[in-house]
């Protein structure tokens, strides 16, 4: 099954995607999470977090925020869940050295990774991809929701909003950075180059048949590039009920209907339709599954066309997504004699492989120009 997020809160089940290396370094941690022995992987994630090299910082902090998040409802441990709160908002500030918010975005200038100066993909920073920005904000937001933290809840949903809304505009700008060098790299004589490599048909192939991951879930591939519509959905309800003005509600109901058309059921319209007024209301919401991990695949890449070898390809590391299966997909809600399906609101199996084909070329490119460069 992959993994998702339905309407209908339990923990998470690591959102974040990872390079080999860092796969090796968690095995014992995850080893223990997937057997269930969460006390074991509570200990290993704690100790991985306070050893880890700055270049895995960012992932191994969500790994432990979602874990100790997890861990936390399960045994209704709120010293665990402030934990988890505070690595959280660790992590955000981690992702701030790598892009920008609200406050910083006008004057945030671009990092972009040298052309020609990675190793391998296990030795570079991990930075984070939208899709961990927008979940890790979300659950900072629900952990100040929780606490009641009045003041910080509306900032933190303007924040999610221009994080989200302002993806694509500032991924343009890393594409357009990331062109500017590889056009720098190109232009050195004894440069691999790798606008050649790429019409290699061979080459091309293999990454196809390797690499490119399918966009799955018939409901999601009309899905806004980095969208995800759980921020939306609690947006939506939570200014619904809690709007100051009829503007704020009517918003809401906007927000919540731009979803529908991802939503199977009528649940959005069920919501939409309902007037809160003074009523109470609970919303169930689930987080089942796992999410796809980040590996490495050998591809050959072709190294004849520029210089005379004996040996027309050489094997170079590129990234792929490796999904996992895991059993019960369907959940239901039952209250008195009434019991209802639930409808799923993100399946993180097409989040995470759309943003990861759309960022590949870049990748691909940066693989190509190291490994030919070091032939």
């Amino acid at each position: 099954m992959d993994s998702s997020f339905r309407t209908a809160l339990a923990g998470l089940i690591l959102l974040t995607a990872s390079c080999a290396t860092y796969n090796d370094q968690t095995e014992v941690f995850r080893n223990a999470w997937d057997t269930g022995d969460w006390d074991s992987a509570l200990d290993q994630i704690n100790s991985l977090a306070e050893r880890a090299p700055k270049k895995d910082q960012i992932v191994v902090r969500l790994e432990q925020a979602t874990t100790l998040q997890t861990v936390a409802a399960a045994y209704d441990n709120q010293e665990l869940s402030d934990m988890s709160y505070g690595v959280f908002e660790l992590a955000s500030q981690l992702t701030q050295e790598f892009f920008p918010d609200s406050n910083s975005y006008e004057t945030f200038k671009v990092r972009s990774e040298a052309i020609g100066n990675v190793v391998n993909l296990g030795e570079t920073p991990y930075s984070s991809y939208v899709y961990d920005r927008i979940m890790m904000d979300t659950y900072l937001l629900l952990h100040k929701l929780q606490r009641n933290e009045i003041g910080k809840i509306r900032p933190g949903f303007n924040e999610l909003k221009f994080k989200q809304d302002s993806a694509e505009q500032f991924f343009s700008k890393q594409i357009a950075s990331d062109r500017k060098k590889l056009e720098e790299h190109e232009q050195e004589k004894d440069n691999y180059k790798v606008s050649k490599a790429l019409s290699d048909d061979a080459f091309g192939s293999n990454v196809q048949e390797s690499v490119t991951q399918p966009s799955t879930a018939e409901d999601f591939r009309s899905l806004p590039d980095f969208f995800n519509p759980i921020a939306r959905f609690l947006d939506g309800i939570y200014f619904l009920h809690n709007g100051k003005s009829f503007n704020e509600r009517d918003q809401a109901k906007k927000n919540l209907e731009s979803i529908s058309g991802f939503i199977s059921g009528s649940i959005i319209k069920e919501i939409v339709s309902k007037n809160p007024g003074n009523e109470f209301y609970t919303y169930v919401m689930v987080e089942s599954g796992y999410a796809p991990m980040r590996e490495e695949v050998r591809i050959d890449i072709p190294v004849f066309m520029f210089a005379e070898t004996h040996v027309p390809y050489a094997g170079a590391a590129f990234p792929k997504l490796s999904f996992r299966q895991t059993n019960g997909e369907s959940f239901f809600v039952k209250h008195g004699e009434e019991t209802k399906s639930m409808s799923l609101l993100a399946n993180f199996d097409t989040i995470i492989s759309r943003e990861f084909n759309k960022r590949f070329p870049g990748v691909m490119k940066r693989v190509l120009a190291s490994a030919g460069t070091k032939i």
